[in-house]
């Protein structure tokens, strides 16, 4: 049977048989400040999502806090050391060519001080946005279905 994985543009990837599948762990952040949440473009696809990546030998808070001042210039809070919610996906490294089982784990964070723009890659992403939580529903096309998803079970 054969195993379909999505990549970071949301194409879908057949894995060949013979290739090894590998895991790997990724944090978000869910930023609020009132009635809006913080999402980013990246530079590889049209839609914003949840600023926030892999976690590399390192504690899971620690990779999502550097994740997200890399990708808003935000220094953030992590108000529980537990996720909010966990997702599993198979996912397509098309810029590394490997095939993971990705577990995605979704903290709420609280942004702590000023922004540092000059902090953000910009070789990943294109801007952040402050999103009106109210504007935000099923049919957005504008942001990444399973982060929205996140968002709209929260919201409930």
């Amino acid at each position: 049977m054969e195993q379909v994985f999505t990549d970071r543009k949301g194409n879908k990837v057949i894995k060949p048989k013979s290739r090894e599948v590998l895991n790997r762990i990724s944090a978000y952040g869910i930023a609020r400040q009132g009635n809006k949440i913080l999402l980013v473009n990246p530079t590889w696809k049209k839609e914003f999502e949840l600023p926030g990546g892999a976690v590399e030998n390192e504690k899971i808070t620690d990779g999502l806090k550097r994740e997200f001042l890399e990708e808003t210039g935000y220094t953030i809070e992590i108000i529980s050391d537990s996720p909010i919610n966990t997702r599993f996906t198979l996912f397509y490294a098309d810029d590394i060519d490997t095939f993971f089982i990705s577990k995605l784990l979704f903290f709420s964070v609280k942004v702590a001080g000023e922004n540092e723009s000059s902090l953000v890659n910009k070789k990943e992403i294109n801007q952040s946005r402050w999103y009106d939580l109210e504007k935000l529903n099923e049919n957005n096309t504008q942001i990444n279905t399973l982060h929205l998803d996140v968002i709209m079970m929260m919201e409930k």
